[in-house]
């Protein structure tokens, strides 16, 4: 039985794959676009911003590891370099290639440190330092932020 196969996974790719054998063609990660944005008042008088949201596309199971196969060899290609066992940052807004370029680094049996996007850049340059990552997941939103930073930390 799937639950049964599910328990002797000791790492989340090992999961990840036993779930793409059991589930394959099943639903597994959905998104919405955002189609323009909206302000609600709410009861006590505050301006809420509010997305205004299109329909579920759904990715099957089979459909996710796929792409992150494919990300994880453009990870390790030459001209990115990332090595088993790395230690990489993820500075990006949370959504599907988030999940994809976490699931192709934990594959390769990486580690990812999340950088949450609305930090300073002291503490960016703090996190990066501290965690001695080789390579940094981002995305051009965040670009001219980490210009800024690239003297203070490591190569």
């Amino acid at each position: 039985t799937p639950s049964h196969a599910l328990l002797e996974c000791n790492t989340l790719p090992k999961l990840f794959k036993k779930s793409v054998e059991f589930y394959g063609d099943r639903k597994c990660l959905g998104q919405r676009k955002v189609l323009g944005e909206e302000e609600e008042i709410q009861s006590d008088g505050t301006k809420l911003q509010k997305f205004i949201l299109g329909e579920y596309k759904w990715l099957t199971y089979t459909d996710l590891d796929r792409r992150i196969d494919l990300v994880a060899q453009g990870l390790i290609s030459a001209s990115v370099g990332v090595k088993h066992k790395a230690a990489v940052v993820m500075y990006a807004e949370t959504r599907l290639q988030w999940f994809l370029a976490a699931q192709a680094v934990f594959r390769l049996g990486g580690t990812i440190t999340t950088l949450y996007t609305n930090l300073g850049i002291d503490c960016i340059i703090h996190a990066l330092n501290e965690t001695e990552s080789t390579h940094m997941v981002t995305t051009d939103d965040f670009l001219t932020k980490l210009k800024q930073i690239v003297p203070e930390t490591p190569a």
